[in-house]
């Protein structure tokens, strides 16, 4: 073996066989010949990453419209419901004009969204206000903007908003025609609107969205989530002038498209759309892009049907990229770990959607259900509740806690309430809500009977006045509660109809009482 002769084509090459200059050129070919494959690979990450982000804030700000929208509709809801109540009790027990007008005085000064309460008109020159204001032989009823409003539909309606002389608060009127042969006579309420500029405002607050606007059917609008004054301008007055939230252009386009959407010929027997010409169904939220090019806006528009609303949500093509631009250094360095980046993104876009969720159906500064969460638990998966109860509760005298103590003293009071109600109904599956201003709701999942109902809530009513006797007894505060049961032939709105029935019962039989359905049999009748 040790005289054995190397074989030449198995003799090892030294280093300096191959040139360094050409293992270079070889890696650099090698390199330039895989350069496109990674451009590929880089570019796919990135637009896998664009297109997952940018759906991602889509879908946020679609949540966050989506809770806003369902608060605005549940809020014009409430005032409709409370609208029909009024006109029914008056056509079926107070129909005789000084038992109308003594009905209508009982309005002033008693409910936070109308204080100036409920008056009628009519093309017979008779007018009732529930102050008692007369405004003599030159106050023509058949002239007022509020009876040409509402003299044409039984259904109640939302007028252009205005800004009222004395307070500088922004108001709209509220009317219908009543039910009456001798004259076409129409009821009205003239409308605070400090809940809906409290939730633009808030809206507007989101770091995610650019500006809130709502405006009104014929293009007027009403409230700004910037606060910008606008005296009554409809977007299309603005003639190219810039909104804080829109360039002149933009508020043109938007002015164009609810111009159309007015315009619809998609209504119903009662004046009223469930759709208009925009094709955003009521409650439904559809989007539309604002300018061109890089200066693009995104308009998320829901549809208010009953109030004729059109809540405008606005997001700026930049802040949609943002998030973009700030991981895309990561995603050019980092390719291979783009995939990884993507499944941290969509863990973190599940837990935003999970919290705009909880938040969607949350009351912020009570922890209780708000009135979305509240409907969804009293028809859970769209079905009707056959057994327990429903309780709608409301703060009497609480405009004086606000006034002589401050609104930080109030919402201890609400908070205070709040956990009294969670403490005293402490049981699986019952569920407390703020649906609110003051308004409380509790719904009571197990089955009840009528003389059980009485007493657990005399048991709370009298639990409720040892809360409030200590601070708050010198201001009158007590609690109001109507209860009604739940039965196969009722849905939630003839339900919630029955109930705030009983509890107006109480509040006008002198305050802090209960009223309970008299039977659980007559479940399936009308109050």
């Amino acid at each position: 073996m040790a005289g054995m002769r190397q074989i030449p084509f198995l003799k090892k090459k030294a280093a300096g066989d191959r040139p360094d200059g050409q293992v270079f050129r070889f890696r650099l070919r090698y390199g330039f010949a895989a350069l496109p494959v990674v451009l590929v690979l880089i570019a796919v990450m990135i637009w896998l990453s664009y297109r997952s982000i940018y759906d991602m804030q889509r879908s946020i700000v679609d949540s966050l419209e989506e809770g806003a929208s369902s608060s605005l509709n549940s809020w014009v809801g409430s005032v409709i419901s409370e609208m029909e109540i009024h006109r029914t009790n008056i056509e079926s027990f107070f129909a005789d004009e000084e038992a109308m007008e003594e009905y209508l005085a009982g309005t002033y000064e008693h409910y936070e969204k109308y204080p100036l309460g409920v008056y009628v008109g009519d093309d017979s020159g008779y007018y009732a206000d529930a102050s008692g204001w007369d405004g003599g032989e030159d106050y023509v009823v058949t002239e007022r903007q509020w009876y040409l409003e509402g003299k044409d539909s039984y259904a109640f309606r939302f007028g252009e908003p205005y800004i009222d002389a004395m307070t500088g608060r922004i108001c709209v009127s509220v009317a219908a025609r009543m039910h009456y042969d001798e004259a076409v006579r129409v009821m009205v309420a003239d409308l605070y609107m400090d809940y809906p500029e409290s939730l633009v405002r808030e809206l507007n607050a989101e770091e995610t969205l650019d500006g809130v606007l709502l405006v009104s059917g014929k293009g007027q609008i009403v409230i700004t989530g910037s606060g910008q004054g606008l005296d009554g301008n409809t977007l299309a007055d603005l003639d190219g002038q810039s909104l804080t939230e829109l360039s002149g252009a933009q508020s043109r386009e938007l002015a164009e498209l609810l111009a159309e959407g007015a315009a619809s010929e998609n209504a119903n027997p009662d004046g009223s759309a469930d759709s208009n010409a925009l094709g955003v169904a009521s409650g439904e939220t559809a989007v539309y892009t604002l300018g061109s090019g890089l200066h693009k806006t995104y308009a998320y528009v829901t549809y208010a049907r009953a109030a004729d609303w059109y809540l405008v949500a606005l997001i700026d093509g930049s802040t949609l990229i943002a998030p973009i631009l700030k991981f895309l250094p990561l995603v050019v360095l980092l390719g291979v770990l783009a995939i990884l980046a993507l499944t941290w993104l969509a863990g973190k876009y599940e837990a935003s959607v999970a919290e705009m969720q909880h938040r969607a159906t949350t009351d912020k500064l009570t922890g209780l259900l708000n009135r979305d969460g509240f409907r969804r638990e009293l028809e859970p998966g769209g079905k009707i509740r056959t057994e327990g109860m429903l309780i709608l509760l409301d703060l009497d005298n609480f405009k004086a806690i606000n006034d002589n103590l401050g609104h930080p003293e109030g919402d201890k009071v609400l908070t205070l309430f709040a956990e009294l109600l969670s403490d005293f109904f402490d049981r699986p599956n019952n569920r407390c809500a703020r649906i609110g201003g003051d308004e409380f709701a509790v719904i009571i999942t197990r089955a009840i009977s009528q003389e059980s109902a009485v007493h657990m809530m005399d048991r709370f009513m009298k639990r409720s006045r040892e809360a409030f006797r200590a601070d708050y007894e010198a201001y009158g505060l007590s609690v109001s509660a109507g209860a009604a049961f739940c039965s196969p032939e009722r849905d939630y709105d003839a339900l919630y109809k029955t109930t705030d029935a009983l509890l107006y019962t109480a509040k006008t039989g002198g305050k802090g009482r209960f009223c309970v359905e008299e039977t659980q049999a007559a479940a399936g009748s009308e109050i």
